[in-house]
């Protein structure tokens, strides 16, 4: 993307074969309809966030502050996926009038299994022969998807906690708009993201189920998924997508830094996640809808966009060289080996596997949405 022009324009497609009032995709987007080069700049963000949420608490030149901000870059993560999910299954619906569950899901399981597992059997065979803070439970509850609800809230798999919570909405997104059909989505996606907040608030004033781990839990954080999935409606509609692009950067960066900063001075955590949740989505749409901006030129710029695409692997990896300060190399200390030991790990995992593997999950499923495979 460049220039100052939005995402899709305000024209109607005429005898191209698609529906009517249908948004058009710029040019500079046909080629590669499914890549929208600002969300990997908010890749590379987030995890810069999770890393400094996970360096800084037991390092003491760090500002302490920082270690809140690690729980930020996990919510720009989901909001990616909603927003990227979500759009990437419209567009299907719209092209082909169904879902492909079989292509969806052989794409997803090619994009998060091989790095993830392959993770798990190094945790597993590394523990043999050096101390780390791990057990059996720590690792099939990972590599199951149930790290949100089955074990501690520590362990060197516990980051493992999100993936399960994007698994799970991987599970549920699909079958939402097969039951309930595109036009019923808006509604079902605000009620979702209303309903996780109200059982939070519910559970913590008269506790029903709770357990040491219940803000990872999917049912208290999948309302961040459905909002970005939200924000991909606003974008595929006419009418939001006017109002969108009437209303310029500076008020929607502006509402969704003032939710930010809101929710840094609200003391009920549970209404503190919901509004940073509600928050994360504009500041995508920002970038998407406007790339002319200073902030979506510089998640433009090339580094960030490389650091984007390695995120997935940063992330997996860091629980060898993290763990709170505690990694593999040894103390605090060591906190420079710990990182770039971790650079280099995730970029011999992307190149040699996550992303020949995206590559094959995408020749078996032959989406219906071409576009750039690392990023579906």
């Amino acid at each position: 993307m460049g220039g100052g022009s939005p995402l899709y324009t305000s024209e109607r497609l005429g005898d191209g074969g698609a529906s009517r009032g249908a948004p058009r995709l710029l040019p500079c987007l046909l080629k590669n309809p499914g890549y929208i080069p600002t969300l990997d700049g908010w890749r590379a963000l987030a995890i810069v966030l999770v890393l400094l949420g996970h360096y800084a608490p037991p390092l003491g030149f760090f500002p302490r502050v920082l270690g809140g901000v690690g729980g930020i870059g996990v919510t720009v993560f989901f909001g990616i996926s909603g927003l990227l999910i979500g759009t990437l299954l419209l567009r299907e619906r719209e092209l082909t009038g169904r879902i492909d569950f079989k292509g969806f899901y052989l794409r997803r399981c090619f994009r998060i299994l091989p790095v993830a597992w392959v993770f798990l059997l190094v945790v597993a065979v590394a523990r043999q022969l050096t101390p780390l803070p791990t057990n059996d439970r720590d690792l099939w509850s990972a590599g199951l998807f149930l790290r949100n609800y089955v074990g501690a809230d520590t362990g060197t798999a516990q980051h493992f906690w999100s993936l399960a919570v994007e698994e799970h909405f991987y599970m549920i997104l699909p079958l939402l708009m097969a039951c309930f059909g595109v036009r019923s989505l808006r509604g079902v996606c605000l009620g979702v993201a209303a309903g996780t907040l109200v059982w939070r608030l519910a559970n913590t004033a008269h506790p029903i189920w709770t357990g040491p781990a219940d803000l990872f839990r999917t049912d208290y954080r999948i309302d961040a998924l459905f909002d970005g999935v939200l924000a991909a409606i606003a974008l595929r509609q006419p009418w939001s997508r006017r109002f969108l692009e009437a209303l310029r950067p500076a008020p929607l960066y502006g509402v969704a830094l003032a939710g930010i900063g809101i929710s840094r001075l609200v003391s009920s955590v549970n209404v503190s996640r919901s509004l940073v949740a509600a928050s994360i989505p504009l500041l995508l749409l920002g970038g998407v809808l406007f790339p002319a901006t200073p902030l979506a030129r510089v998640l433009e710029l090339r580094w960030m966009r490389f650091g984007g695409r390695i995120s997935y692997s940063l992330y997996i990896w860091q629980g060898l060289y993290t763990n709170n300060g505690l990694g593999l190399l040894g103390p605090e200390r060591m906190w420079v080996l710990n990182v770039a030991a971790l650079l280099g790990t995730a970029l011999m995992s992307y190149f040699l596997l996550e992303r020949p593997l995206i590559r094959v999950g995408h020749r078996l499923s032959r989406p219906a949405s071409r576009g750039r495979p690392e990023l579906d």
